[in-house]
C-alpha cells in the first residue's frame, strides 16, 4: 500500500513537472496597441467567443502594452472590442511572437493592424466579417505617432465607420499553430529511465 502511494505521488510530481515545463515553453504574444476611443483585448481559441480577457484602455493618446500567453497546438485568435464615443475612430497595433511555434496570418512572427490580415463587424466576434478601411499610417492627423507601435501599422475600423459614428467594431485575425518537433528520442529515455530508477528506490523502501 506504502508503495502505492508513493508511485502515486511520483507520478503528481512528474505530472506537475510536464506542466511547468510546457508553462515556461509557451509562446508569449506582445501587444501594443491604442483605440479611438476605447478597447478590450481578448485572447481566445475560438471565434465565436471574446476569450481571456488581456487588457483595456480608453485613452487614444496613449499606447497600452501587454504580453499573454497562447494556448499551444491549437489556433488563437486576437480579439479585439473597439468602441467609438464620436468620431473620428480606429484601432492601431502591432503584435509579435517570441518563438517559432505560431504565425500570423501573414505568416510571420510581426503583425500590423492592416486591411489585409484582420477581420471586422459590428455585430459580434465569429458573425459576417468584412475587410477593415485604413484611415492612415501610424503618424496622420489627429492622432499623432504612437511608439512602440510600428510606423507601418494602420488606423483601422468597420466600413460602416466612413459615417465618423461607427460605435463599435469588432476585430478578429488568427494566430495559427505550426508543426513543433516530438521530444528527442534520448529526452524521453531519460525521463523514462529517472522514472525507473525513483520507482524501484520507492519500492525497495
Amino acid at each position: 500500500m506504502k508503495f502505492k502511494v508513493n508511485l502515486l505521488i511520483l507520478l503528481c510530481c512528474v505530472a506537475l513537472f510536464l506542466f511547468t515545463s510546457s508553462q515556461l515553453n509557451a509562446t508569449v504574444l506582445n501587444s501594443s496597441l491604442t483605440t479611438d476611443n476605447e478597447f478590450y483585448l481578448y485572447i481566445s481559441t475560438n471565434d465565436l467567443i471574446p476569450g481571456t480577457l488581456v487588457g483595456y484602455g480608453s485613452n487614444w493618446g496613449a499606447t497600452y502594452s501587454y504580453g499573454s500567453l497562447l494556448t499551444a497546438n491549437v489556433t488563437n485568435y486576437i480579439h479585439i472590442y473597439g468602441i467609438d464615443w464620436g468620431g473620428p475612430q480606429g484601432l492601431l497595433g502591432t503584435f509579435t511572437l517570441d518563438d517559432a511555434n505560431f504565425v500570423f496570418e501573414n505568416g510571420t512572427n510581426t503583425l500590423n493592424t492592416d486591411t489585409v490580415n484582420w477581420d471586422v463587424n459590428t455585430t459580434g466576434f465569429g458573425n459576417a466579417y468584412n475587410a477593415p478601411v485604413s484611415y492612415g499610417l501610424n503618424g496622420v492627423s489627429p492622432w499623432g505617432y504612437h511608439p512602440p507601435i510600428s510606423s507601418t501599422a494602420e488606423w483601422i475600423w468597420d466600413p460602416s465607420g466612413n459615417s465618423y459614428f461607427a460605435n463599435k467594431s469588432y476585430f478578429s485575425t488568427k494566430i495559427i499553430p505550426i508543426s513543433v518537433p516530438a521530444p528527442e528520442p534520448s529526452t524521453m529515455l531519460l525521463v523514462g529511465a529517472g522514472l525507473l530508477g525513483m520507482g524501484f528506490a520507492i519500492r525497495k523502501k
